[in-house]
Protein backbone atom coordinates (compact mmCIF):
# COMPACT_ATOMS: atom_id res chain seq x y z
CA UNK A 1 0.00 0.00 0.00
CA UNK A 2 2.88 2.86 1.01
CA UNK A 3 4.35 1.99 -2.54
CA UNK A 4 1.75 2.50 -4.31
CA UNK A 5 1.11 6.01 -2.34
CA UNK A 6 4.28 6.49 -3.18
CA UNK A 7 3.93 6.00 -6.97
CA UNK A 8 0.83 8.02 -7.13
CA UNK A 9 2.32 11.11 -5.05
CA UNK A 10 5.24 10.80 -7.43
CA UNK A 11 3.28 11.09 -10.37
CA UNK A 12 1.58 14.51 -12.09
CA UNK A 13 -2.26 14.53 -11.27
CA UNK A 14 -4.65 15.28 -14.03
CA UNK A 15 -7.88 15.41 -15.07
CA UNK A 16 -9.81 13.40 -17.45
CA UNK A 17 -13.21 13.41 -18.89
CA UNK A 18 -15.15 10.20 -19.26
CA UNK A 19 -19.03 10.19 -19.92
CA UNK A 20 -19.56 14.01 -19.42
CA UNK A 21 -17.88 14.24 -16.21
CA UNK A 22 -14.54 14.96 -15.06
CA UNK A 23 -12.20 13.10 -12.92
CA UNK A 24 -9.01 12.95 -11.55
CA UNK A 25 -5.83 10.29 -12.38
CA UNK A 26 -1.99 9.73 -11.72
CA UNK A 27 -0.75 8.26 -14.86
CA UNK A 28 -3.80 5.71 -15.73
CA UNK A 29 -4.61 5.46 -12.16
CA UNK A 30 -8.12 6.85 -11.31
CA UNK A 31 -7.82 9.16 -7.76
CA UNK A 32 -11.21 10.47 -8.01
CA UNK A 33 -13.90 9.01 -10.27
CA UNK A 34 -15.59 10.88 -12.64
CA UNK A 35 -17.95 13.24 -11.50
CA UNK A 36 -17.31 16.91 -11.69
CA UNK A 37 -18.94 18.91 -14.26
CA UNK A 38 -16.57 21.42 -13.96
CA UNK A 39 -12.75 21.89 -12.74
CA UNK A 40 -11.03 25.08 -12.60
CA UNK A 41 -7.42 24.98 -11.27
CA UNK A 42 -6.46 28.66 -10.04
CA UNK A 43 -5.90 28.77 -5.50
CA UNK A 44 -2.74 28.05 -5.44
CA UNK A 45 -2.27 24.54 -7.07
CA UNK A 46 -5.79 23.37 -5.52
CA UNK A 47 -8.30 22.22 -7.53
CA UNK A 48 -12.03 24.35 -7.82
CA UNK A 49 -14.65 21.55 -8.48
CA UNK A 50 -18.09 21.73 -9.26
CA UNK A 51 -20.80 19.22 -9.16
CA UNK A 52 -24.22 20.93 -10.47
CA UNK A 53 -23.58 24.26 -8.90
CA UNK A 54 -22.05 23.53 -5.92
CA UNK A 55 -18.54 23.96 -5.36
CA UNK A 56 -15.60 21.92 -3.12
CA UNK A 57 -12.13 21.91 -3.66
CA UNK A 58 -9.28 18.48 -4.53
CA UNK A 59 -5.74 18.95 -3.36
CA UNK A 60 -2.45 19.24 -5.75
CA UNK A 61 -2.33 15.18 -4.98
CA UNK A 62 -5.61 14.32 -5.68
CA UNK A 63 -7.54 14.70 -2.66
CA UNK A 64 -10.91 15.94 -1.89
CA UNK A 65 -10.70 17.94 0.78
CA UNK A 66 -13.66 20.25 0.61
CA UNK A 67 -16.78 18.24 -0.73
CA UNK A 68 -18.93 20.13 -3.47
CA UNK A 69 -21.56 20.91 -1.00
CA UNK A 70 -20.94 24.55 -1.09
CA UNK A 71 -22.07 28.21 -2.98
CA UNK A 72 -18.03 29.84 -2.69
CA UNK A 73 -15.42 29.47 -1.68
CA UNK A 74 -12.87 31.82 -1.73
CA UNK A 75 -9.57 32.92 0.20
CA UNK A 76 -6.09 30.98 0.03
CA UNK A 77 -4.46 27.65 1.39
CA UNK A 78 -1.83 29.31 3.52
CA UNK A 79 -4.98 31.26 5.23
CA UNK A 80 -7.94 29.13 5.15
CA UNK A 81 -10.82 28.48 2.47
CA UNK A 82 -13.81 30.72 3.65
CA UNK A 83 -16.89 28.84 1.70
CA UNK A 84 -20.32 30.13 2.26
CA UNK A 85 -23.42 27.21 2.56
CA UNK A 86 -26.77 28.69 3.24
CA UNK A 87 -25.98 32.44 3.47
CA UNK A 88 -23.48 31.25 6.46
CA UNK A 89 -19.64 31.14 6.24
CA UNK A 90 -17.10 29.45 7.75
CA UNK A 91 -13.50 28.72 7.09
CA UNK A 92 -11.27 24.88 6.36
CA UNK A 93 -7.53 24.78 6.11
CA UNK A 94 -5.89 23.63 3.15
CA UNK A 95 -5.97 19.85 5.10
CA UNK A 96 -9.69 19.79 4.80
CA UNK A 97 -10.51 20.52 8.34
CA UNK A 98 -13.18 23.13 9.48
CA UNK A 99 -11.30 25.31 11.37
CA UNK A 100 -14.31 28.21 12.20
CA UNK A 101 -17.69 26.59 11.95
CA UNK A 102 -20.46 27.37 9.46
CA UNK A 103 -21.85 29.82 11.71
CA UNK A 104 -21.13 33.55 10.26
CA UNK A 105 -22.43 36.23 8.22
CA UNK A 106 -19.61 36.99 6.82
CA UNK A 107 -15.89 36.03 7.20
CA UNK A 108 -13.53 38.98 5.59
CA UNK A 109 -10.33 36.86 6.20
CA UNK A 110 -8.79 34.12 8.44
CA UNK A 111 -5.01 34.00 9.32
CA UNK A 112 -2.96 32.41 12.41
CA UNK A 113 -6.11 31.83 14.80
CA UNK A 114 -7.41 35.17 14.23
CA UNK A 115 -10.53 35.76 11.86
CA UNK A 116 -12.87 39.47 10.95
CA UNK A 117 -16.01 38.16 10.87
CA UNK A 118 -20.02 39.39 11.32
CA UNK A 119 -21.35 37.69 14.08
CA UNK A 120 -25.17 38.13 14.78
CA UNK A 121 -24.95 41.24 12.46
CA UNK A 122 -22.23 43.12 14.44
CA UNK A 123 -18.19 42.94 12.93
CA UNK A 124 -15.54 41.72 15.00
CA UNK A 125 -12.17 40.44 15.83
CA UNK A 126 -12.45 36.40 16.59
CA UNK A 127 -8.96 35.99 17.99
CA UNK A 128 -8.66 32.83 19.83
CA UNK A 129 -12.07 32.04 19.82
CA UNK A 130 -12.95 35.26 21.77
CA UNK A 131 -14.98 37.79 20.31
CA UNK A 132 -13.72 41.71 20.23
CA UNK A 133 -16.23 44.22 19.45
CA UNK A 134 -13.84 46.99 19.19
CA UNK A 135 -14.39 49.04 15.92
CA UNK A 136 -11.17 50.76 16.26
CA UNK A 137 -9.33 47.51 16.74
CA UNK A 138 -10.93 46.28 13.28
CA UNK A 139 -8.97 46.46 10.04
CA UNK A 140 -10.93 45.11 6.83
CA UNK A 141 -9.16 44.15 3.30
CA UNK A 142 -12.25 44.14 1.20
CA UNK A 143 -14.26 46.89 2.39
CA UNK A 144 -17.54 47.98 -0.16
CA UNK A 145 -15.42 51.04 -0.56
CA UNK A 146 -12.08 51.24 -0.50
CA UNK A 147 -9.97 54.33 0.86
CA UNK A 148 -9.61 57.20 -1.84
CA UNK A 149 -6.38 59.67 -2.40
CA UNK A 150 -8.18 63.29 -1.40
CA UNK A 151 -8.83 65.69 -3.57
CA UNK A 152 -11.73 64.20 -6.10
CA UNK A 153 -14.89 64.26 -3.07
CA UNK A 154 -17.71 65.25 -4.87
CA UNK A 155 -21.57 64.59 -3.45
CA UNK A 156 -22.97 64.39 -6.74
CA UNK A 157 -19.88 61.72 -8.06
CA UNK A 158 -20.78 58.19 -8.04
CA UNK A 159 -17.47 56.24 -5.76
CA UNK A 160 -16.46 54.95 -9.35
CA UNK A 161 -16.06 58.15 -10.52
CA UNK A 162 -14.18 59.60 -7.39
CA UNK A 163 -12.03 56.50 -7.41
CA UNK A 164 -10.83 57.15 -10.82
CA UNK A 165 -10.15 60.40 -10.32
CA UNK A 166 -8.92 59.72 -6.89
CA UNK A 167 -6.16 56.93 -8.43
CA UNK A 168 -5.00 59.59 -10.82
CA UNK A 169 -4.16 62.29 -8.13
CA UNK A 170 -2.23 59.57 -6.24
CA UNK A 171 -0.28 59.32 -9.37
CA UNK A 172 0.00 62.60 -10.00
CA UNK A 173 1.11 62.82 -6.16
CA UNK A 174 3.92 59.77 -6.66
CA UNK A 175 5.43 61.11 -9.65
CA UNK A 176 5.97 64.84 -8.16
CA UNK A 177 7.56 63.75 -5.06
CA UNK A 178 8.93 60.21 -5.29
CA UNK A 179 12.82 60.57 -5.16
CA UNK A 180 15.38 57.96 -6.92
CA UNK A 181 17.65 56.56 -4.37
CA UNK A 182 21.15 57.25 -5.77
CA UNK A 183 22.18 53.51 -4.69
CA UNK A 184 19.18 52.45 -6.87
CA UNK A 185 20.64 54.68 -9.91
CA UNK A 186 23.44 53.49 -9.67
CA UNK A 187 23.18 49.88 -9.98
CA UNK A 188 20.33 50.14 -12.68
CA UNK A 189 17.42 48.65 -10.32
CA UNK A 190 14.28 49.36 -11.54
CA UNK A 191 10.91 47.10 -10.23
CA UNK A 192 8.17 47.65 -8.70
CA UNK A 193 8.26 48.17 -4.30
CA UNK A 194 4.55 47.22 -2.57
CA UNK A 195 3.80 49.06 0.50
CA UNK A 196 0.91 48.07 3.00
CA UNK A 197 -0.45 50.72 5.38
CA UNK A 198 -3.18 51.13 7.54
CA UNK A 199 -5.86 53.99 6.55
CA UNK A 200 -7.93 54.44 9.62
CA UNK A 201 -12.04 55.47 10.07
CA UNK A 202 -10.32 59.09 10.58
CA UNK A 203 -8.04 59.13 7.22
CA UNK A 204 -5.00 58.88 8.87
CA UNK A 205 -2.14 56.69 7.07
CA UNK A 206 -0.48 54.41 9.70
CA UNK A 207 2.43 51.17 9.88
CA UNK A 208 3.76 51.72 6.75
CA UNK A 209 5.65 48.57 6.29
CA UNK A 210 7.23 46.94 2.65
CA UNK A 211 5.64 43.76 0.89
CA UNK A 212 7.65 44.06 -1.46
CA UNK A 213 11.42 45.02 -1.85
CA UNK A 214 13.75 45.32 -5.17
CA UNK A 215 16.48 46.66 -3.10
CA UNK A 216 18.94 49.64 -3.56
CA UNK A 217 17.20 51.87 -0.90
CA UNK A 218 13.71 52.01 -2.80
CA UNK A 219 11.49 50.13 -0.34
CA UNK A 220 12.52 52.91 2.57
CA UNK A 221 11.72 55.53 -0.14
CA UNK A 222 8.55 53.82 -0.88
CA UNK A 223 7.66 54.13 3.04
CA UNK A 224 8.94 57.35 3.11
CA UNK A 225 6.52 59.22 0.00
CA UNK A 226 4.17 57.12 1.80
CA UNK A 227 4.61 59.31 5.05
CA UNK A 228 4.10 62.10 3.53
CA UNK A 229 0.91 61.74 2.21
CA UNK A 230 -2.05 63.79 3.27
CA UNK A 231 -5.41 61.78 4.82
CA UNK A 232 -7.14 60.06 2.54
CA UNK A 233 -11.26 59.61 2.64
CA UNK A 234 -11.66 56.52 4.54
CA UNK A 235 -13.40 53.18 3.42
CA UNK A 236 -16.85 52.49 4.24
CA UNK A 237 -18.32 49.16 4.67
CA UNK A 238 -21.98 48.49 5.84
CA UNK A 239 -22.54 51.91 5.44
CA UNK A 240 -19.58 52.35 8.14
CA UNK A 241 -16.41 54.62 8.19
CA UNK A 242 -13.53 51.82 9.11
CA UNK A 243 -10.00 51.17 9.44
CA UNK A 244 -8.76 49.41 6.13
CA UNK A 245 -5.54 47.75 5.00
CA UNK A 246 -4.38 49.50 1.83
CA UNK A 247 -1.62 47.92 -0.68
CA UNK A 248 0.27 50.37 -3.08
CA UNK A 249 2.37 49.47 -5.75
CA UNK A 250 5.13 51.82 -6.79
CA UNK A 251 6.96 51.28 -9.85
CA UNK A 252 10.81 52.79 -10.05
CA UNK A 253 11.65 52.90 -13.21
CA UNK A 254 15.19 55.02 -14.94
CA UNK A 255 14.96 57.04 -18.00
Amino acid sequence: MSLLCSNVQSQEIKTKKKGGKIGFFAGKEQIIEPKYDKVDHKIEGFYQVWIDDKIGIVSESGLEIIPCNYESISGFPQNGFIVEKDGLQGVFNSEGDIVLDIEYDEIQYYRDTVALIKHQGRWCNLIDGEYNYDIDQLIFKKPDKMPLFPGCYNINLSYEAMKQCSDQKMIEFIFKNIKYPPDAVKNRIQGIVIVSFIVTREGVLKNPKVIREIGGGCGAEAVSLVKTMPAWIPGEHDDQLVNTEFFLPIKFTLK
